[in-house]
């Protein structure tokens, strides 16, 4: 099995943290920890938006932001770009399916 894949296996929320305007979600796997943030896009404008922040304990941060017609395209689309930008350095540590599995499971999705 992969670094990724014990890594993986071990993803858990660790915080969480409820505004009347946002969600945010703390995991973390090994030496890895994502930051998920999810609410809706601004008054007028239809759909949702989801902020990825991540990194290695002591390590560079990376952040992608994206939005979508739902909370889960809106998580869809960041991860797309969080593995692309992610890879170069390293960072791709994360089974998005599982991040999404999770997220699924205490409703933010």
């Amino acid at each position: 099995m992969s670094a990724k894949g014990s890594s993986a296996e071990n993803l858990r929320i660790v915080d969480q943290l409820r505004t009347p305007r946002a969600r945010e979600y703390d995991l973390a796997c090994g030496d890895g920890r994502l930051t998920v943030n999810v609410q809706a896009l601004d008054a007028g404008e239809v759909g949702w938006r989801v902020e990825i922040r991540g990194k290695r304990v002591g390590g560079e941060t990376l952040t992608t932001v994206e939005s979508g017609a739902t909370r889960v395209d809106a998580l869809r689309a960041a991860s797309r770009e969080w593995q692309e930008a992610a890879r170069p350095r390293g960072l791709d540590l994360f089974d998005w399916a599982i991040v999404e599995k999770l997220l699924g499971d205490v409703r933010a999705l």
